[in-house]
């Protein structure tokens, strides 16, 4: 895996990301009041990056086999790099985090991922036409927390 050189763009690019996932509607499609306040955060993301991909998955876990539901967002910063977000269930309540592109390389990416159980990286694949992806992550911390995550585009 490769490591950025650039670590102010990777702050800057998660912390948009961050923002995104906190702000965006796609989180909040219950909800009926979209206040003025959310819809110019939106359009302020939207001017930092490009490409809106949305996608709803699972993850599952190889120790117990049990699996949850995730919603993955990525985008493609103007630099043409991913940087995203998500969002879990686990058995002490709903959790989100960070992803940041590594190495792409056809159809593969490599993600690192942060959230409140730790870092690690994400590989995914693809389909042809980007409307899902099947991918594996590992801890960093942990090396029993392994598991696939998916996603089909919304």
């Amino acid at each position: 895996m490769v490591k950025s050189s650039t670590p102010k763009l990777w702050k800057i690019a998660t912390l948009v990301a961050l923002f995104a996932f906190v702000a965006a509607p796609f989180f909040c499609r219950h909800s009926s009041d979209k206040g003025t306040h959310q819809n110019e955060v939106h359009n302020t993301v939207q001017n930092e990056v490009h490409n809106e991909l949305l996608y709803s998955g699972t993850i599952r876990y190889s120790g117990s086999g049990q699996h949850t539901w995730v919603n993955t967002k990525l985008w493609r910063t103007k630099e043409g790099r991913f940087v995203g977000s998500y969002r879990s269930q686990a058995e002490d309540g709903i959790y989100s985090g960070v992803l940041r592109e590594l190495e792409s390389v056809g159809d593969r990416t490599d993600f690192s991922w942060k959230d409140r159980y730790g870092t690690g990286t994400l590989e995914v694949t693809f389909s042809e036409d980007g409307g899902s992806f099947s991918g594996k992550y590992t801890n960093e911390n942990h090396d029993d927390y392994t598991g696939s995550w998916s996603g089909e585009r919304n």
